[in-house]
C-alpha cells in the first residue's frame, strides 16, 4: 500500500483551508468531460457549459490542453502545487501558477513524447493561467460566497470529529483507500507503492466540489496537500441558506498515482 509517513509535529500544525484555486481546478475537470462529476458540479455545468462553450469554441489550445493535463488518472503537477500558506487568495496562488517555466508545465503533463503541437509552443504555463483566471472570474467567483460557506461548514464539522475522535475519525474515509494505520502512518491508496516521508513538512487538507480527490506537493517548499470532496450537496439548492455540518462521506474517487501523478 502507498503510504505517507507522517511527524506528530506535522498534525499538530495542519490546517483545514479553503483554496479557490483547487476549486478551480475541480470545475476545469468537469468541464474538461473526462472524469465523473459530483451533484454540485452537474447543477454547475447546467448554468455555465454554455457560456465556457460559447468562450473557447474556437480555441486551438483550450481542449487540447484539458483533455491532456486533466486526463483520467492525470492532472498536471502545476496546476495542484498547494497553497504556501492558509488563507492564500487566488490572485497569489495564479501567480505562482503563471511563473512555472513552460518546460516544467510541459514535463508535468506526464506525456513523454506524445505532447501535442499546440501544447510544445512557447508560453504554455501564461496561456493555461489565462484559462484558469478566465474560469474563475467569470464562472467561479459570482458563486464563491456560498461556495466557501459550504466549505467551511465540511471543515468545522471535520474538526468537531478531530476534537472528539482523533485523527483516524477525520482522514478514515476521506478518500478511498485513506484511512490512518497508527504509528504515524496515513495510507494514501491500496496501491503497493513506496512510502513518502513528509516528517518535516506542511500538511493542508482542502475541501472542494469534485466527485474525486487528489493530492499534491511542491518540493521545495516541503508543502503537501490532500484535496477531497466536499460533502453535504444535496439538501443545499442554489439561492438556499447555508447549511449546518454534516458527518465526513466516505469519498468515491479512484486513489492516486504514486509519487508524481494526481489521480482524480
Amino acid at each position: 500500500m502507498g503510504f505517507w509517513q507522517i511527524g506528530t509535529d506535522v498534525l499538530a500544525r495542519s490546517r483545514f483551508v479553503v483554496s479557490p484555486l483547487a476549486e478551480t481546478v475541480a470545475c476545469l475537470s468537469a468541464l474538461g468531460g473526462q472524469h465523473a462529476t459530483s451533484p454540485p458540479q452537474r447543477e454547475w455545468l447546467a448554468a455555465h457549459r454554455a457560456t465556457f462553450d460559447a468562450r473557447y469554441a474556437g480555441d486551438p489550445f483550450v481542449r487540447p490542453f484539458l483533455r491532456n493535463a486533466i486526463r483520467p488518472g492525470w492532472i498536471a503537477d502545476f496546476l495542484v502545487t498547494p497553497p504556501h500558506t492558509p488563507g492564500e487568495t487566488f490572485s497569489t496562488e495564479l501567480a505562482r501558477l503563471r511563473r512555472t517555466p513552460d518546460a516544467t508545465a510541459r514535463a508535468h503533463l506526464g506525456l513523454d513524447g506524445a505532447v501535442p503541437d499546440v501544447l510544445r509552443a512557447d508560453g504554455l504555463a501564461e496561456r493555461a493561467a489565462d484559462l484558469v483566471e478566465w474560469v474563475w472570474s467569470q464562472l467561479v467567483r459570482p458563486g464563491w460566497p456560498r461556495l466557501r460557506r459550504v466549505f467551511e461548514a465540511d471543515i468545522v464539522s471535520r474538526n468537531a470529529r478531530l476534537s472528539t475522535g482523533g485523527w483516524a475519525a477525520v482522514l478514515d474515509g476521506m478518500r478511498p483507500g485513506m484511512r490512518w494505520l497508527g504509528d504515524g502512518r496515513l495510507q494514501i491508496n491500496t496501491y503497493d507503492y513506496a512510502p513518502m516521508d513528509i516528517s518535516d513538512a506542511s500538511l493542508l487538507f482542502i475541501p472542494t466540489t469534485a466527485a474525486r480527490g487528489w493530492v499534491g506537493w511542491e518540493e521545495p517548499p516541503r508543502s503537501y496537500s490532500i484535496i477531497y470532496p466536499c460533502t453535504g450537496w444535496l439538501a443545499t439548492p442554489i439561492g438556499a441558506a447555508p447549511p449546518t455540518p454534516w458527518p465526513a462521506c466516505s469519498g468515491h474517487c479512484a486513489p492516486p498515482s504514486w509519487p508524481c501523478s494526481r489521480r482524480r
